[in-house]
């Protein structure tokens, strides 16, 4: 017996309403993207001080004037290491994300290897709703450059109540719109993609195929949770791999932003997979940031060593008493 769903309506941020709580978690303020860069350089940080201490120790001979100089500069050069972490954008997740490889109804995507995914099973709870975002980290692009990715839209969902999918590019720069390049709806009838009631998407988006019916059937995919193997009625199932192109106009600097919404209750959940992210046919970073040290860090980092080295031939010149 198929269990009784409250009425759905279809999500504010995709109707053009205001609703901030739903549209954040869709398109996140900026400051979400840096919490995960900044715990791990903050860890990297303090490494790397304790490195410097034991060094001076060691090259030093327990000299304190010389430890206390090479401390205080390592200190400095830790805060402005800090500050280019602090200035840049790493990827991150409300809701439930994740990674998989070949799965259930969702196969290895067109370019090979694991794909990942947002999935409402486990999402972000918002008046009796589920959402999940993924959002890449930031990518400068000048015009005339090809963004391409492959996503796959399945939902246990069906009948009268829609749940929903879209990929948006978010602008980082002032004075710059959001471009919608994907949109997805559960349906009993007609296409699956692009999503009905929703956005149109940009001018110059390509979608191969152009438009999906869903594959009819119960979807087994781990990623929808208990949900998996399950259909609430006509329209759930998956639309295969889809691949989305499209070209920019002008240069600017954007995040692409995945979402997935399970509107008017939390369970019968849906899942967006997407593999594949490249600008000119180079893979686009958004595994939550790296610990590897950026160029500029790494050069304030070396020049810090070079002032150990310094300081400790200072002090093997230095008249003894």
């Amino acid at each position: 017996m198929l269990k009784k769903k409250t009425h759905r309506r279809r999500p504010t941020f995709l109707t053009g309403s205001d609703d901030t709580a739903v549209s954040e978690i869709f398109t996140p303020p900026k400051h979400r993207s840096h919490s995960t860069v900044i715990n791990q350089w903050h860890a990297f940080m303090a490494y790397y001080l304790l490195a410097i201490m034991l060094f001076a120790f060691l090259t030093n001979e327990g000299n304190y004037t010389t430890m206390k100089k090479i401390l205080s500069y390592s200190v400095v050069v830790a805060v402005l290491a800090c500050g280019f972490a602090e200035s840049a954008s790493a990827s991150s997740c409300l809701g439930n994300c994740g990674t998989l490889g070949a799965d259930g109804v969702v196969t290895a995507p067109p370019n090979g290897g694991d794909y990942q995914y947002v999935s409402t099973d486990g999402g972000a709870a918002i008046n009796g709703s589920s959402f999940s975002s993924y959002v890449t980290d930031s990518f400068s692009v000048s015009a005339g450059d090809k963004l391409q990715f492959f996503v796959n839209y399945v939902t246990s969902d069906g009948g009268a109540h829609v749940d929903y999918a879209d990929v948006t590019l978010r602008p980082q720069i002032a004075g710059f719109d959001y471009i919608k390049l994907f949109t997805a709806s559960t349906t009993p009838a007609g296409d699956t993609v692009p999503g009905f009631g929703q956005e149109d998407l940009a001018a110059g988006v390509v979608l191969d195929p152009a438009s999906t019916p869903i594959i009819p059937g119960a979807p087994e995919w781990s990623a929808l949770g208990t949900s998996s193997g399950t259909c609430y009625d006509d329209g759930c199932g998956y639309t295969g791999w889809i691949s989305v192109e499209y070209i920019f106009t002008e240069a600017s600097t954007y995040t692409l932003n995945f979402g997935v919404a399970n509107i008017g209750n939390t369970s019968w959940d849906s899942g967006l997979a997407f593999a594949g992210i490249t600008l000119n046919g180079k893979p686009i970073e958004g595994g939550g940031g790296s610990t590897v040290p950026e160029p500029a860090t790494l050069t304030l980092m070396l020049a810090s060593l070079g002032l150990v080295g310094a300081l400790r031939r200072r002090n093997k010149k230095a008249p003894t008493a």
